[in-house]
């Protein structure tokens, strides 16, 4: 290989580390970990972060779900509250559920 290739395959390879950092950090991941990844698998981590979702979307979904776990305790909570003596209900978030 000549020299003029060897440049050439190393200025793609450090495009692929900056573009893959850069789109990561776009998407709330990572600036260094990403162009280390870009410099070590090339445009495969580019495709690959590129594919990835937005790291802030997969945290306000556990945000959401943890506020309706809260809501559902405190319903739960009250509804104990209000009846102490009363017989545990059908639904008295022991149980778990699986979606076929």
């Amino acid at each position: 290989m000549s020299i003029e290739a060897g440049a050439f395959w190393l200025l793609v390879w450090l495009f692929c580390a900056f573009g893959a950092a850069w789109i990561a950090e776009s998407k709330g991941y990572s600036f260094g970990v990403w162009a280390g990844l870009g410099f070590l698998f090339g445009p495969f981590a580019v495709l690959v972060i590129g594919l990835v979702e937005r790291a802030d979307r997969n945290v306000s979904l556990l945000r959401e779900r943890e506020k309706i776990e809260e809501k559902r305790a405190k319903h739960l909570a009250a509804s104990k509250a209000a009846a102490p003596n009363a017989p545990p209900s059908k639904d008295d978030g022991s149980k778990v559920y699986e979606i076929p």
